[in-house]
């Protein structure tokens, strides 16, 4: 007699002499889509890889009868395989539609036959502003207050916006204008023209939104750079130069008595 302990480990009790119960194969549309499509004859659905075409309506317990000699098992074509040929028609036709990729839509740019212009990008209407898009401080954004260029800074002037400044103008317009502000940048050198001076009296004297809306719209040769510059970063180049225009005119007047005092003891 078994102990408790060698039944628990055998399963379910059998009486003595019982044949062990055989574990029953597992049907083709019992195993997983992925295992059936990768390895059809091992699934039991074809015989060979010729016959891969035919497998979704083939029977294959019917297969496998004709080739043992048996007589076919009665039933509907498909047999047991049928939920599983209905269940992929189902997942194909759900999953791989391709109303989302060919639906009807225009590109920008494109031609059409349907407006008189022969476009299919429609002009905006009037006085449309983009969402986040509304500029109504117009010295902020166009440097000019009622088409006048503005003599004064839009912004609060903090050792930040300079630093963002000078890093803006290092990387942006030194190239032409060189870091100084003389106009001998590294492209000049190759040939491009030379742009004017910082401090030439008429750019020194120019009022700040001068230099904000040259960024803006362009000037000479110089394209507008409203695309690449944003306006925050537009004000703090102008405060930049400003500040280089100072320390290449600079007069011993304009210090401090007392910092006058410090630079006299350095002589």
């Amino acid at each position: 007699m078994r102990s408790n302990s060698a039944t628990h480990k055998a399963g379910r009790a059998r009486p003595p002499g019982a044949s062990k119960r055989p574990q029953r194969k597992k049907l083709p549309h019992e195993r997983p889509l992925d295992y059936i499509c990768a390895n059809p004859v091992r699934a039991g659905l074809i015989a060979s890889s010729e016959e891969w075409p035919y497998f979704w309506l083939a029977d294959p317990q019917e297969k496998n009868a004709n080739r043992e000699g048996r007589a076919p098992r009665s039933g509907a074509p498909g047999g047991r395989a049928l939920p599983f040929v209905l269940s992929a028609m189902v997942m194909f036709s759900v999953g791989c539609r391709p109303d989302m990729t060919n639906q009807p839509k225009a590109t920008p740019l494109s031609e059409s036959d349907f407006f008189s212009n022969g476009a299919n990008a429609r002009r905006p209407p009037a006085h449309t502003v983009a969402r986040g898009d509304v500029r109504q401080d117009t010295a902020f954004y166009t440097g000019q207050t009622n088409g006048t260029y503005v003599t004064q800074l839009p912004v609060k002037l903090t050792r930040d916006l300079m630093i963002r400044g000078r890093e803006r103008f290092d990387a942006i317009c030194a190239e032409c204008h060189d870091r100084t502000g003389s106009g001998n940048g590294m492209v000049v050198q190759r040939g491009f023209p030379q742009p004017p001076s910082f401090h030439v009296d008429r750019i020194r004297n120019a009022p700040i939104g001068h230099f904000f809306d040259v960024m803006t719209n362009g000037y000479g040769v110089m394209y507008s750079y409203a695309t690449r510059v944003e306006p925050e970063d537009r004000w703090a180049i102008a405060a930049y130069i400003r500040a280089l225009q100072l320390s290449h005119n600079a007069a011993l007047s304009d210090v401090d008595s007392a910092d006058r005092a410090t630079l006299d003891s350095k002589k």
